[in-house]
């Protein structure tokens, strides 16, 4: 009885720490113009119709279940709509650290170096990343799961009149500052957003050492049951 008592607790406290370690994380933030710009998005508007005034960006990361990482946005202007969304992340990044993306966008491209100009205008700087491409309408969603653990970073977005008035853009007040290296948690920090980072932990560890654990109960139930066995013969 108390040899199915430990492997009982054992499982149980297995279980626990998989579920507590593995799908059990999530964090929200938000970033939105103010008054006058820049409090948390800045909004460029050259044709001085403030189309995307105000525009904000939302985000929710969540642990899933196996480990990996689902990164949602959701980008809404004012008016007018949105060409791409821009959304950096470390490098390298090989095509398959991004999987099952979803949302309103037409193409996704990953792991390239974004630069201003031409197709970006206005953008404050160069940024290395991802680019949902010919999203549309005044508010969108995209989605995507990656084995990277989010940091916190930055983005851009703008519109498809490039080169012509009423031009919009817009990206987080903290895109030329430092990336943040504090953990992630809710809300932001110095108007950045969450992204992924570079790091991708080891997928299964704690499943492999839980099954370990498990073995381990095994053993000793098998040689418990071995020693009643033998006791039990030498009864008769």
């Amino acid at each position: 009885m108390k040899c199915f008592v430990r492997v009982t607790v054992a499982i149980t406290a297995i279980a626990l720490l998989v579920g507590v370690c593995f799908g059990d994380v999530t964090y929200t933030g938000s970033l939105v113009a103010g008054p006058s710009d820049g409090g948390g998005i800045w909004v460029n508007d050259p044709g001085n119709d403030p189309d995307w005034f105000p525009a904000n960006i939302e985000w929710t990361v969540s642990e899933n279940e196996d480990g990996s990482w689902n990164y949602a946005y959701f980008i809404q202007v004012y008016a007018g709509e949105v060409s791409h969304f821009i959304l950096e992340t470390s490098e390298p990044l090989p095509e398959g650290h991004i999987f099952d993306p979803s949302g309103q966008f037409g193409e996704l491209v990953i792991g390239e170096w974004f630069y201003p100009g031409g197709g970006n205008p206005d953008m404050p700087g160069p940024v290395y990343g991802v680019k949902f491409d010919e999203t549309w309408g005044i508010e969108f969603t995209v989605e995507f799961d990656s084995w990277r653990v989010p940091v916190w970073g930055d983005f851009y977005a703008t519109d498809g009149a490039a080169g012509g008035l009423g031009i919009n853009q817009f990206w987080n007040s903290g895109f030329l500052l430092p990336d943040p290296t504090a953990p992630p948690w809710d809300t932001s920090i110095d108007d950045h957003i969450l992204r992924p980072d570079s790091y991708i932990p080891e997928p299964g560890t704690m499943t492999l050492m839980g099954l370990g654990l498990l073995g381990l109960v095994a053993r000793v139930r098998r040689r418990n049951r071995n020693v009643q066995i033998s006791a039990s013969e030498e009864s008769k």
